[in-house]
């Protein structure tokens, strides 16, 4: 009995040891296991759905569900998600504010620096009016940017710098009656418009109904501005 007993310990042994073996790929190679990709596949599921029901009660936060956000926003989401987890919505509240104006005075200067090198006209900084709804989100829209009548109150590059274009464009011509930028094929001003999600300066004349001209952030071919008569 006590032999029997003994070979039976013996060859369950064995058979552990082999089946450790085959595990670590120290006979036949790595052993595929179903078990590890089924637990990484519902991790990665449960993952996406707790980052999804945090998403859209952060948008609702910022007045933006159901909105079509840019692809840059949604991902500036995820990063957040990743590094920090669900924040809640204040401190979300808080980011997206910062992000905003952040964006927006850089969009400006970038904007200012244009219309000075390309018209020789100065922007005033008190123009840009920043409207934080932080404290009360019940006001509207949270991180609001503001210049003359257009605003903006997305952390996306692109819309900002669109949105601080048309601004600037229009201080420029209430303040100094000049028209900028102008296309230089047709000689009429520039409007903004979104290619891809990029924001560009586009043409309104040619038989086609209209070309870009140039991306925003990019430099003109030539000298632009013309002066309006004042009546």
């Amino acid at each position: 009995m006590d032999v029997v007993l003994a070979i039976s310990g013996l060859m369950l042994t064995v058979v552990a040891l082999t089946w450790m073996t085959l595990m670590r790929g120290e006979d036949r190679g790595p052993v595929p296991s179903i078990f590890g990709r089924m637990g990484t596949s519902n991790w990665k599921a449960a993952r996406m759905s707790k980052f999804s029901d945090w998403q859209d009660r952060m948008l609702r936060a910022v007045w933006r569900h159901g909105e079509n956000l840019p692809e840059a926003v949604l991902a500036w989401m995820s990063e957040l998600y990743d590094e920090f987890g669900e924040m809640s919505e204040s401190e979300f509240c808080e980011s997206w504010t910062a992000r905003t104006f952040s964006m927006a005075r850089s969009a400006f200067e970038l904007i200012s620096r244009s219309v000075e090198e390309e018209a020789g006209k100065s922007v005033a900084g008190e123009e840009l009016c920043y409207i934080d709804y932080l404290r009360d989100p019940e006001l509207g829209p949270v991180g609001v940017v503001r210049i003359k009548s257009t605003e903006v109150s997305t952390p996306d590059w692109g819309e900002i710098l669109g949105a601080m274009a048309e601004g600037v464009q229009e201080f420029i011509m209430s303040h100094y009656c000049v028209v900028w930028p102008v296309c230089g094929d047709h000689d009429r001003g520039l409007h903004v418009d979104y290619f891809h999600d990029a924001a560009v300066w586009k043409c309104k004349g040619g038989a086609a109904g209209g070309h870009v001209v140039r991306a925003i952030d990019a430099p003109p071919a030539g000298p632009e501005g013309i002066e309006v008569p004042s009546r």
